[in-house]
């Protein structure tokens, strides 16, 4: 995978870059409203930004998620940035973080068995909606990375 550095705010930018949001389904909404300004500044296509929203949806309840099942009420991270050629968004929690190559595969929706599967359709989504799809496990959690290419 290619690497790069994405700059940070520089002094005349007084945009936020990240948002801190509660282990609450009701709080996503913040984590969207702060993404959608910051990629729409970045000069993100609209309905892509409507992709990663999407997208920064099913992260953010994952996290929460994993933050309840390993009993941590800590804030969830959600930061952005962005460089000439790609707007990243990371969400990253506190829970017990999961082995991304272990997840079992889902059915196609074009295979009527996709219908069996009721949870667990987060993480294809979210390949689906993005460019790159990124999982690094942290110290004491997970961190997703959402990129889109600019």
């Amino acid at each position: 995978m290619e690497s790069f550095t994405l700059r940070d705010s520089s002094s005349d930018d007084r945009s936020p870059r990240r948002v801190r949001i509660p282990v609450r389904p009701d709080a996503i909404a913040r984590a969207r409203a702060a993404v959608r300004a910051a990629a729409a500044a970045a000069g993100v296509h609209r309905d892509r930004i409507d992709d990663l929203l999407v997208a920064v949806s099913e992260a953010c309840t994952n996290a929460m998620e994993a933050q309840v099942r390993a009993g941590t009420a800590s804030p969830i991270d959600v930061t952005w940035a962005a460089d000439e050629s790609v707007f990243e968004v990371q969400v990253t929690d506190h829970g017990d973080g999961f082995e991304p190559t272990e997840l079992p595969e889902r059915p196609p929706v074009s295979d009527p068995r996709h219908l069996e599967v009721e949870r667990g359709w987060g993480i294809q989504l979210m390949r689906q909606l993005v460019d790159e799809l990124v999982f690094d496990v942290t110290g004491d959690g997970m961190c997703v990375r959402l990129r889109l290419s600019l």
